[in-house]
C-alpha cells in the first residue's frame, strides 16, 4: 500500500533508524512540492534522499571521492547523510538548484523496503515543520499532521534515536560536517582516520 501511494505521488510518514520521516518519490515533482507544503519549508532548502544501496546511490551522483567511499563503508547503512555532486537526475526542487544531492542509506527495514518496492529514490526528511523538533512516534505524527495532505502513517513504535542523521559534505576536500547528529565528528575521525572540517 505505502509503495503504491509513493508511486502515485503521495506522501507517507515512515519510521527510520533516526526519527520519523516524510517520504515521497524523489523524482516526482508534485510529490516533492507536497513535502515542502507539509513541512512549510522554503524551496531554497534542499531535501535529503534515501536509497537502498551504494550501487544505487552511484547512479545519482558523480565524482565520488576516496573519503566518501571510506565513510560509506563505515557508516552505511546508518545515520550518515552525505552530500555529493549531483549527476543531474534528481530534480532541482530536491537539490534547491545547488548541483548537490544529499543521500543516505538508512538502517531500517521500512525505508529500505519502500526503496526496493518502488524502484526509485525517496525523499526522507524529518516529520515536522521546519524549525520544530522532529517527531519520534506515530501517534504524535498523526496528531501533528491531522489536517494535512499526508496520505499514510506507518507505525514503527517509538524511534530508537531522538536525533537526526549527521550530514557531511563530501563534494570537496576535506569533507565538512554540515550538521552534527547521532554520529559525532570525533567518531568519524576515530573510525575512518580521515580529515574532517565542521561548518562554523
Amino acid at each position: 500500500m505505502a509503495a503504491n501511494i509513493l508511486l502515485d505521488g503521495g506522501v507517507v510518514c515512515i519510521p527510520t533508524d533516526t526519527v520519523y520521516g516524510l517520504a515521497a518519490s524523489a523524482i516526482d515533482e508534485k510529490a516533492i512540492l507536497s513535502i515542502f507544503c507539509l513541512k512549510q519549508r522554503l524551496r531554497s532548502s534542499a531535501l535529503p534522499v534515501l536509497v537502498g544501496s551504494t550501487d544505487i546511490a552511484e547512479n545519482y551522483v558523480q565524482g565520488i571521492s576516496d573519503e566518501a567511499r571510506v565513510l560509506a563503508d563505515e557508516f552505511w547503512p546508518g545515520a550518515l547523510t552525505m552530500i555529493f555532486q549531483s549527476a543531474g537526475i534528481i530534480p532541482d526542487l530536491v537539490t534547491a538548484g545547488t548541483g548537490k544531492v544529499a543521500i543516505r542509506i538508512p538502517n531500517h527495514k521500512v525505508p529500505l523496503s519502500l526503496c526496493e518496492q518502488t524502484g526509485v529514490p525517496i525523499i526522507g526528511t524529518s516529520a515536522n515543520t521546519s524549525g520544530e523538533p522532529p517527531l519520534t512516534n506515530a501517534r504524535d505524527v498523526e496528531k501533528y499532521f491531522s489536517n494535512s495532505s499526508l496520505n499514510l502513517v506507518i507505525d514503527g513504535g517509538v524511534s530508537k534515536s531522538f536525533s537526526p542523521s549527521t550530514v557531511i559534505d563530501v563534494s570537496s576536500y576535506p569533507p565538512t560536517i554540515v550538521r552534527e547528529g547521532i554520529i559525532s565528528k570525533g567518531e568519524i575521525i576515530d573510525r575512518c582516520g580521515i580529515e574532517v572540517d565542521k561548518k562554523q
